[in-house]
């Protein structure tokens, strides 16, 4: 038991630096301009969320290391909206419930995200449609399939980076 302790804490002095990265990248204004996702609350976590699941997806393949990396990467993930909600004025109370909430979202665009990525057809272009542009019922097509070709070039592109650089707390956004 302590030794899981041990290894959940192994790469908690790099986390911070490897979430500040994801989330320069995710503050990007091409993604609110380029790509027209709303410049609010929602839209900027749902852009944070892909570059999360991105950044997941890859250190998936790392084993033991890359799920512990994760693991601690997803916690400081919350801590910060856990932060964040509170900035915004929500009460003690609230709080709980508003990442309850958080969490849901995150997940299920985890999986059906991950689900898109593996597949070569129009899979990830409509998971993206429903899950970052909803409310453009009828011309949302071409700002999701831009978008979900990103996140395939950017996919790709994460996979040639070493997991060194992932664990020691380098940029893996260039």
């Amino acid at each position: 038991m302590l030794r899981k302790f041990m290894r959940s804490r192994k790469f908690k002095s790099v986390t911070p630096d490897l979430y500040r990265d994801i989330v320069a990248q995710s503050r990007q204004p091409r993604f609110y301009t380029d790509y027209n996702v709303e410049d609010n609350f929602d839209g900027r976590f749902n852009v944070l969320s892909i570059h999360m699941i991105l950044v997941l997806e890859r250190l998936k393949s790392e084993g033991e290391d890359g799920e512990t990396l994760s693991q601690e990467l997803v916690d400081h993930f919350f801590d910060d909206m856990d932060g964040v909600v509170r900035e915004m004025g929500t009460g003690d109370m609230g709080v709980s419930h508003k990442i309850k909430k958080l969490a849901n979202r995150f997940y299920g665009r985890m999986k059906v995200f991950r689900e898109g990525l593996g597949q070569k057809d129009d899979v990830l272009k409509e998971a993206v449609w429903r899950n970052i542009y909803p409310e453009k019922v009828e011309d949302g097509a071409g700002d999701a399939a831009k978008m979900a070709d990103y996140m395939r070039r950017t996919a790709s592109e994460l996979e040639k980076v070493s997991f060194a650089v992932f664990s020691g707390g380098k940029p893996v956004f260039s």
